[in-house]
């Protein structure tokens, strides 16, 4: 299984590693910084363009919604 979320904490990945037979693999912290990155990317994106992101269903919200600000700052 790779491991990406959560995957800097050890004592998360010595709790996983003791329940499942599964190897984990650990990326570099670049491949792991890489994908937040596109995962935030992804986010502003739906936000940009008044789209849903936040599922009520993964973050125990009332209903499904357009979350956060995008802050651009001054030149």
């Amino acid at each position: 299984m790779l491991l990406t979320g959560g995957a800097l904490n050890k004592f998360l990945i010595q709790l996983i590693s003791n329940q499942t037979p599964t190897e984990l693999v650990n990326p570099t912290n670049e491949i792991i910084s890489f994908k937040e990155a596109l995962i935030f990317a992804f986010l502003g994106v739906l936000k940009i363009r008044g789209e849903i992101n936040c599922l009520a269903s993964v973050t125990g919200a009332k209903i499904n919604h357009s979350s956060r600000i995008i802050f651009f700052p001054v030149k």
